[in-house]
C-alpha cells in the first residue's frame, strides 16, 4: 500500500524523498478506522516507509518480520510490548424486514429461533462466540447458522440482504444503522467493551522509527480521531 497518491492529492510536493527506514505493519482487513493515523504519520515522517499488510489472521510478529501490529485482546507474550488504543462494543443487527417477518429477540435464548450469519475466525477456524451478558448459570443460546463466512464484508452483505442476524463491531455497522438499513437488537445484553492494542517486539523498542510511530499513532487514536476495530487476538 503506497501513500504517494495521498500526498499528491494533498498538494505535498516533496514526494521524491527516499525513505531512510521502513516499518512493516499488520492491521485488520477492515482498516478504514486506522488509515487517518497511518496517513498522517507518513505525511509528517516521509523518511519512514510504511509497508502495510491487511490481514485478520493471528500473525507471528517476530517470526514473520513484522515491526508492529494492531489487534484486539490482551498480550500474554512477555517478549512483546503493547499500548491500548481504545475500545469498542459489538451489536447484534438485522434488517427491518427480517425483524418484521421473524420478530425481535427479547432475550439471548430467543436467538436459538433465528437464522444466524456467523463468522469463522481465520486464525483458528472456530465460530465466533457472541459476547452476550447472561444471568448467572444461564447457558449461551445454540446458534443455528444460515451463512458462515470469514470476512466482515460478506457478513455485512448477508445481513443487509435479510439472511439473518449477525454480530459485528460498532464501526462496521454504524453507517447501516444510521441509514435505517439495519436495526440493533438485544442491546442490554451486548454492553461489554473490547480493547484493541498496538503491539511490537520488546527487543525492537529502542528503534527511533518505531518509537516515533507508536507514540504518534497511540496519541492520535486515544484522542478519539479514529474508531475502534473488530479483530482477532494476536
Amino acid at each position: 500500500m503506497s501513500f504517494r497518491w495521498l500526498r499528491q492529492w494533498m498538494g505535498i510536493t516533496d514526494i521524491t524523498q527516499t525513505p531512510r527506514s521502513r516499518l512493516r505493519i499488520s492491521i485488520p482487513l477492515v482498516s478504514v478506522q486506522f488509515l487517518p493515523a497511518l496517513t498522517a504519520f507518513q505525511i509528517q515522517n516521509p523518511d519512514i516507509e510504511l509497508d502495510i499488510d491487511c490481514d485478520n489472521r493471528r500473525v507471528k510478529l517476530v517470526e514473520e518480520g513484522y515491526d508492529v501490529v494492531i489487534r484486539t485482546g490482551n498480550v500474554e507474550d512477555e517478549s512483546l510490548a503493547s499500548c491500548e488504543l481504545g475500545s469498542f462494543r459489538l451489536f447484534i443487527v438485522g434488517t427491518p424486514d427480517y425483524l418484521a417477518r421473524h420478530g425481535r429477540p427479547q432475550c439471548p435464548s430467543d436467538l436459538a429461533n433465528h437464522a444466524i450469519v456467523q463468522y469463522r475466525m481465520p486464525h483458528n477456524g472456530q465460530l465466533m462466540q457472541w459476547p452476550l451478558l447472561l444471568e448467572e448459570g444461564e447457558q449461551p443460546p445454540q446458534l443455528a447458522p444460515r451463512v458462515v463466512c470469514n470476512s466482515n464484508e460478506a457478513r455485512l452483505h448477508s445481513a443487509l440482504e435479510g439472511l439473518g442476524l449477525t454480530c459485528m463491531s460498532e464501526f462496521s455497522v454504524r453507517d447501516a444503522l444510521q441509514a435505517g438499513k439495519l436495526e440493533a437488537v438485544l442491546e442490554p445484553y451486548t454492553q461489554s467493551r473490547h480493547t484493541f492494542r498496538l503491539v511490537w517486539a520488546e527487543s525492537s523498542a529502542a528503534r527511533p522509527e518505531l518509537q516515533t510511530f507508536t507514540k504518534f499513532v497511540s496519541t492520535m487514536m486515544t484522542k478519539g480521531t479514529t474508531h475502534a476495530p473488530d479483530t482477532p487476538q494476536t
